[in-house]
């Protein structure tokens, strides 16, 4: 059984889910004085939440503005370009296919921004934020976050935390800011940049862009700052330790207090403090480690 409340025209769309039906209808009856003055990013709310655990929804035409309020709120946009605040408390938003702006607030959030291309801002708190395809920016805010961008271009910033950033398929630009975070990319022509902390850049998902079976994956090197893929596409990459290969031909440059990793092929793996390399572990610094019979030949050498 559900409710459906509006209040003076303020609360356009205010759906209680059964189990928290009494509680809820207490709740939202707020004084209307108090939903005329709520406000998201410095717009008047159409849509308001009480303090409680809220269950909103926009469905109307034309740009909404959702107020949650505190709580652990369940928050659904459809189509419009809305502007969604969840106030305190671990939320749970679902935007449209309409370029929404999504303000998480202070808590653990999940944001789910749908097929349509927003924006999205965490605050303090362990924030999970997942692209639907459209081209995502996501903002982490402090706290360990996880955002995870889809087929089209991201912009993705972790900012204070340790974070895993995932890039998807597009031409992402992905940010992990300070902490020790883990940052996914491809072969396209990503822009990744660490901060403070042990950061480690991934391409453990890249595939080669060619038809198979090419076995060229990717290069990298951290002292230069460049990641380099089979397709020549080149983009920068700056403040990071520690590098993960792929499952193909790498070349793999390590910083001088990083670690590497390939993930198998014919790897070709330089770096100065531990270096795992198609299976063979070596800590040496010069000379050449080999791995196992078939697999490929490690070379460690002394930065400059």
């Amino acid at each position: 059984m559900a409710g459906r409340i509006a209040m003076d025209g303020w609360v356009r769309q205010a759906v209680l889910g059964a189990s928290a039906l009494i509680t809820a209808v207490a709740l939202l009856c707020v004084l209307p004085s108090l939903a005329e003055a709520a406000k998201c990013a410095g717009r008047k709310a159409t849509v308001v939440g009480g303090p409680g655990d809220n269950v909103l929804k926009a469905d109307k035409k034309g740009v909404q503005v959702i107020a949650a309020g505190g709580g652990n709120d369940l928050i659904m946009s459809k189509r419009n370009r809305d502007i969604i605040c969840g106030g305190p408390g671990d939320d749970r938003i679902y935007s449209g296919t309409g370029r929404d702006q999504v303000y998480g607030g202070i808590g653990n959030d999940f944001i789910d921004e749908g097929p349509g291309s927003g924006k999205a801002w965490g605050d303090a708190g362990n924030d999970t934020m997942i692209g639907g395809g459209g081209g995502e920016s996501f903002r982490g805010g402090d706290g360990d976050d996880r955002l995870i961008g889809e087929i089209q271009d991201d912009d993705l910033y972790g900012d204070a935390g340790n974070d895993l950033l995932i890039g998807g398929q597009g031409i992402d630009t992905l940010g992990g800011g300070s902490g020790d975070d883990w940052v996914r990319g491809d072969t396209n022509q990503d822009r990744f940049f660490g901060d403070d902390g042990s950061d480690t850049v991934s391409f453990a998902t890249a595939t080669p862009p060619g038809p198979l079976p090419t076995q060229d994956g990717v290069t990298v090197d951290l002292r230069a700052g460049l990641a380099l893929g089979d397709d020549s596409q080149e983009g920068p990459i700056t403040g990071f330790e520690n590098v993960v290969g792929s499952a193909f031909e790498d070349s793999l440059v390590g910083s001088d207090l990083g670690s590497i990793r390939g993930l198998g092929g014919g790897d070709l793996c330089s770096g100065f403090l531990e270096t795992v390399c198609g299976g063979a572990v070596s800590g040496v610094v010069g000379g050449v480690t080999r791995g196992p019979p078939g697999g490929p030949t490690v070379y460690i050498t002394n930065p400059d």
